[in-house]
C-alpha cells in the first residue's frame, strides 16, 4: 500500500487560533505549523488565481519534503466559454505550480 496523505481544505483560518494553532502563532506561520500536524493540504485559492512564484516558494519553504499539495484547478479551466483558450490557461497554470514538482 502507498503512503497515506491526510489534510484538510486550506490552512489559513484565524478562527483556528487557540484550538488548532497556538494562540500566539502569527498567521504567516500557519502553514509551517499545520505541516507539523498533517502531511497534505488542499489549496482552493488556486481556483481564483494562478499562484504567484513567491507564494509557491513560501509554501515549499514552510513545509517538509514529504508534504503534499492538492491544488484546485483554476476556474478558467472548468467554468469558461467553450471557445476560451483552455490550453493556454492550462499551460500557464502548469508553469506556475511546476516548482512544487512531486509534492503535488
Amino acid at each position: 500500500m502507498g503512503e497515506l496523505y491526510v489534510g484538510v481544505s486550506g490552512f489559513s483560518y484565524p478562527e483556528w487560533k487557540g484550538d488548532f494553532y497556538p494562540a500566539e502563532l502569527p498567521a504567516g506561520r500557519f502553514l509551517e505549523f499545520y505541516s507539523t500536524q498533517l502531511n497534505a493540504v488542499e489549496l482552493n485559492n488556486t481556483f481564483y488565481r494562478f499562484p504567484r512564484e513567491t507564494a509557491v516558494a513560501a509554501w515549499l519553504r514552510s513545509t517538509p519534503d514529504g508534504f503534499r499539495f492538492c491544488l484546485k484547478a483554476q476556474r478558467s479551466l472548468t467554468y469558461s466559454n467553450p471557445r476560451f483558450p483552455r490550453g493556454e490557461a492550462a499551460a500557464s497554470f502548469g508553469r506556475s505550480v511546476k516548482p512544487l514538482g512531486d509534492r503535488l
